[in-house]
């Protein structure tokens, strides 16, 4: 894994996108999420509020400051 710091955390999809880290980073947290059946896809409902979701990326540091 590369060393980065805070300041070279994507803030959105279309940075992420363009470095392998983070696309791995999301494609593990994607089948995480669907190995773990954490939601099920269903098709919108008239009258029913859609809940929205956002990615968010922040390299996990550990108490040293070292990535984790």
């Amino acid at each position: 894994m590369l060393a980065t710091t805070a300041s070279s955390d994507p803030t959105c999809y279309s940075q992420a996108k363009r470095e392998p880290h983070w696309r791995l980073a999301m494609q593990e947290e994607f089948h995480a999420l669907l190995r773990n059946n954490t939601w099920t896809l269903v098709p919108p409902r008239p009258g029913f509020n859609i809940v929205g979701c956002k990615w968010v990326y922040k390299t996990k540091r550990k108490a040293d400051g070292s990535i984790e």
